[in-house]
Formats: C-alpha cells, structure tokens, sequence
C-alpha cells in the first residue's frame, strides 16, 4: 500500500521531469514529442500571442502526457 504522505513517482517525474527538448523533437500534427528516446503526447502551457519556441522544458506530466513551457537557452 502506498504512503499516502510521499507518493510513488512515476518514471516521467523521476526521469522525464525538466527535460530541456528542442522544436525538432516535436511532432505538431501528430501532438507527439520524444524525450529520451520515448514518443509522449504533450500539451505547450503558453499565452495566446507566443510563437512557437526553439526549446521547450517538460514542466509536468499528467500520466503519460507531458506539459511543456517554452525555455530560453543560454547561450
């Protein structure tokens, strides 16, 4: 039974979680992006004026989809 105080992680969140992955790993018609070798769904949590970033970072998963924010890379 597990701990209700400190949840199972799964595998996204121990793995997956703040990722840093680029557009090119993203598959818009398909709704598809891979991240360390795996194809996930995935939502992008922007405003409505945003372009379409050149990174984006896995800021949460919702079961096996993963919630991506736009991430600028230091250069």
């Amino acid at each position: 039974m597990p701990n209700q105080q400190h949840p199972t992680k799964t595998f996204e969140d121990q793995w997956i979680l703040h990722q840093i992955v680029s557009q090119d790993a993203l598959d818009f018609k398909a709704h598809l992006v891979k991240v360390s070798g795996i194809y996930y769904r995935f939502t992008i949590v922007t405003s409505s004026k945003a372009k379409r970033a050149n990174h984006y970072i896995v800021s949460a998963t919702e079961g096996n989809r993963l919630i991506l924010s736009p991430y600028q890379v230091k250069e």
